[in-house]
């Protein structure tokens, strides 16, 4: 089942479903990097990866979004959401965490109970909460890009290369070494002098050139 929650396989077939490559499978790629280093361990709760991944297909599909500065801007909007389940999940786990004290107070008092009752009523409660949670984020999350889409700036500098070389920034964090995290905050900060400075014009182009 943990195969079918990935979001490059989850892109790949949305892409089959509706007949269109490459924003759903790009977008499928930029998560599977950008949360390579996430997954649950213990009590941690990661972000919701598949959330973040399904509202974000779910906006480009029905807005027939083909700007990556749209795209970008939702996938930042659908990772906040993520985060927001992330929360949710872990109050969720505590709700159960008293149901489940109840149940062992209510076996002291009583010697037979019906556990699968119990189990089926618990699962049925989970299924009913998280779709309306999630429906709920979906069409909040329509709402928010339906009013800024508007004011979203364009850039002709944004391609999907950069993008993936963003979402690298999870699969480098996960390898766990200082000194590569350092090379990569050196390189972030070149880019961005070489955007501020360069291409902004704050510094002739032709004075580069002597």
């Amino acid at each position: 089942m943990g195969f079918f929650e990935r979001p490059l396989v989850l892109s790949f077939f949305w892409s089959l479903v509706f007949k269109d490559n490459l924003p759903y499978l790009n977008i499928g790629i930029f998560f599977e990097l950008f949360w390579l280093d996430l997954f649950p361990v213990g009590t941690f709760v990661p972000p919701q990866h598949i959330v973040s991944t399904i509202i974000s297909l779910f906006i480009v599909y029905t807005f027939k979004v083909k700007s990556l500065n749209h795209i970008l801007f939702i996938i930042i909007m659908a990772n906040l959401f993520s985060y927001f389940w992330d929360w949710f999940e872990v109050k969720t786990r505590q709700w159960n965490n008293y149901i489940y004290n109840k149940i062992l107070k209510s076996l002291k008092l009583r010697s037979e109970i019906n556990m699968s009752n119990i189990i089926l009523s618990s699962i049925g409660k989970m299924f009913i909460m998280n779709f309306i949670i999630f429906f709920v984020v979906l069409i909040f999350s329509f709402y928010i890009y339906e009013y800024i889409s508007f004011y979203i700036p364009q850039t002709k500098i944004l391609t999907w290369n950069v993008l993936f070389i963003i979402s690298l920034v999870g699969a480098v964090l996960g390898l766990r070494l200082q000194k590569l995290y350092i090379v990569l905050s050196l390189g972030i900060m070149f880019i961005l002098f070489c955007y501020l400075i360069v291409w902004n014009g704050w510094i002739n182009i032709n004075i580069l050139n002597l």
